[in-house]
């Protein structure tokens, strides 16, 4: 009689879960601590308000997003039912904050040399002051009248150019543009005191038209000359 050989199929026992691996997410939590401390040590002086506002802005909403993320983490960790695929959805997500962090100081803008334009409204606002203390009695009224009329036109740019120079936020642009608009309004200014023109000396016409004025003793005289003279005198020589 056979022995009949009963086979044993062994039962698939499940594999066992794969360790959690932190190893990016805490490669990429130092990386952001490191930055933090990097972004702590920008220099805002000599940047344009504005852009210190803005990157002060971004800084403030970096920050609150980078200490969201970490709580998440911690969180995550403490409920004790942790996926690989989160954890790696977390690291991702501080990629984007080292992203940010190290894109942060772009934001800032530096400040344009303002000397141009202190140049020119300095040389401008010296021939305004020189000007409107000189004496033009002694000039054409038509000359005077446009040498005070450019130099209204100077002193509106004065306060043009003075603005632009207490804007923060003016552009390198900003400052050359004012600047040489205040070169052209000195040198409108030079040409107008260069075309002052004065007055004629009239002393030596009055003193002929005196001369004129004065009796003249026709005694003895032809008729004919005095009739000449006569007429010479009414202007009908």
């Amino acid at each position: 009689m056979r022995h009949q050989v009963q086979l044993r199929i062994p039962i698939p026992q499940p594999e066992p879960p794969k360790p959690l691996n932190y190893a990016a997410w805490q490669a990429n939590l130092e990386q952001a601590q490191a930055s933090w401390q990097v972004l702590a040590n920008d220099d805002l002086s000599g940047k344009t308000p504005k852009s210190v506002k803005a990157y002060n802005d971004a800084l403030a909403s970096l920050k609150q997003d980078y200490q969201a993320l970490v709580e998440a983490m911690t969180s995550l960790q403490a409920s004790g039912a942790v996926s690989q695929s989160e954890i790696d959805q977390l690291t991702s997500k501080m990629t984007g904050i080292i992203a940010r962090q190290v894109a942060l100081p772009d934001t800032l803008v530096k400040r344009a040399d303002q000397t141009p334009l202190i140049t020119q409204s300095d040389n401008l606002a010296n021939l305004v002051k020189t000007l409107n203390a000189t004496d033009l009695s002694q000039k054409t009224p038509a000359s005077a009248q446009a040498l005070k009329e450019q130099i209204k036109f100077a002193q509106a740019a004065l306060q043009n150019g003075g603005s632009v120079l207490k804007d923060g936020d003016a552009t390198e642009a900003d400052i050359d543009a004012m600047a040489q608009n205040l070169a052209d309004q000195l040198k409108s200014l030079q040409d107008a005191q260069a075309a002052l023109q004065d007055r004629a000396d009239l002393s030596v016409l009055k003193e002929a038209l005196n001369q004129l004025a004065k009796p003249v003793n026709t005694d003895g005289k032809t008729p004919k000359s005095v009739k000449q003279f006569r007429g010479c005198k009414s202007g009908i020589c």
